[in-house]
């Protein structure tokens, strides 16, 4: 049986023998007969507005996260190169700069996404600067 749970960072599902992961500030979602989430009525018949609403924040927030997933994979323009912006994608650029400083010249940055890009010594810090703006534009405040 399904464990669905409402945490701050959205929906959680339990799996067998993961007990020990639930916090006590979550709330747990009843299921329907199709395994969806859904939260009980108090006891006059009315819908539970708290916890409706955390679970609509929920859904909007894993809905969010996803779609951010998404483009951050999908990946934008550099020169002609559609690079990917993933958390992978970052660690990537931390290796090759770490190449540059030990003396490489040159080498190809492969990308989550699939890209490959040609890259040097000289062009790096601007390719650098431009990365990691554009993957930003992912965890700024608007």
């Amino acid at each position: 049986m399904r464990k669905i749970y409402i945490t701050n960072n959205g929906l959680h599902e339990i799996l067998e023998g993961q007990d020990n992961l639930i916090q006590e500030d979550w709330v747990k979602c009843e299921l329907d007969k199709n395994g969806q989430p859904y939260t009980k009525y108090l006891g006059d018949g009315k819908p539970d507005l708290v916890k409706e609403q955390a679970l609509l924040d929920a859904k909007v927030l894993e809905e969010a996260d996803k779609a951010r997933s998404k483009a951050m994979l999908d990946g934008v323009d550099y020169n002609g190169t559609v690079v990917s912006l993933t958390k992978s994608d970052g660690d990537g650029l931390v290796q090759v700069k770490s190449g540059f400083e030990l003396g490489l010249t040159d080498t190809v940055i492969h990308f989550e996404n699939g890209a490959k890009l040609p890259m040097n010594v000289a062009d790096f810090p601007e390719f650098a600067l431009w990365f990691v703006n554009e993957r930003n534009k992912f965890f700024t405040v608007a």
